[in-house]
């Protein structure tokens, strides 16, 4: 009798136990449920709320812009305001950051508290100062052509940039990457590239002009061994007899020499 009436009540205390766990249980999912509801109904409140709202461009805080104004990069967003703050195309508007010719890159992020949007750029680095005949403007080092307008007037752009490049066309733009590359190899210093006649690439230097012809990628880099071996030309011709330097035939560059003046008083 003693053991049975013992197990009996074990087993009552068992089942309370487990009845407890279960209102527990589902209790605490109700609070749950109730919680994460709450939170949803607040989260769309404030989403859709004007605490969520940017109203100018000044809550568009850019980073990153070195030569670029920050309201230069506002405008190309072309936003109007007021304007919901989850409801702006992030993905869009990067994009139409990063066709624009000055950006290599554009991050776009949404900060809640406050509501703003945070844009982290960076700039393309001009490596020559171009013109195209009708338009003047930079080049980087992959061929983008960068208007000088996008550039506050009073902008610095240009003071540390050494080389300018004449007569450049778009469709010169995958050699410029190619022929750029090579720059950095020629021993004489080359000051400025025209390339207004694409039958004959002409470099500035200082040994005087240099007259390419054609460009070719595999040419080029023999034609700059070439010139390396003629900088000391000067030592032995002067610079200002030196009409220019051919070597569109690298196997056989010629000096073209101005005549040496005579001298009147020994005229008959």
């Amino acid at each position: 009798m003693t053991d049975s009436s013992l197990t009996r009540t074990e087993l009552d205390n068992t089942r309370k136990r487990k009845k407890n766990q279960r209102i527990s249980n589902l209790l605490l999912l109700i609070w749950r449920l109730i919680f994460l509801s709450s939170l949803a109904v607040g989260a769309s409140y404030f989403v859709n709320s004007s605490a969520s709202m940017i109203r100018s461009s000044s809550e568009i805080e850019i980073e990153g812009n070195q030569k670029l104004s920050k309201q230069e990069v506002r405008s190309w967003l072309k936003i109007t305001y007021p304007q919901m703050l989850w409801s702006l195309p992030i993905a869009q508007l990067s994009k139409i950051l990063r066709d624009e010719p000055p950006l290599e890159s554009a991050k776009i992020t949404r900060e809640i508290l406050p509501p703003k949007l945070t844009i982290v750029v960076k700039e393309r680095k001009p490596v020559a100062i171009a013109n195209t005949g009708k338009e003047q403007g930079f080049l980087d080092a992959g061929g983008t052509w960068i208007n000088k307008g996008f550039y506050p007037k009073d902008s610095d752009i240009g003071h540390n940039i050494s080389l300018t490049v004449k007569g450049f066309n778009d469709r010169y733009r995958s050699d410029w990457s190619k022929l750029y590359r090579h720059l950095p190899n020629s021993l004489v210093r080359i000051k400025s590239i025209d390339w207004a006649n694409p039958d004959n690439l002409i470099l500035q230097t200082e040994l005087g002009d240099v007259h390419i012809g054609a460009y070719n990628d595999k040419d080029f880099v023999t034609k700059i061994l070439v010139l390396n071996k003629m900088k000391n030309l000067t030592s032995r011709l002067p610079s200002e007899r030196i009409a220019y330097i051919d070597l569109s035939n690298p196997q056989k560059p010629t000096v073209q020499v101005i005549p040496e003046a005579k001298d009147p008083e020994k005229l008959p």
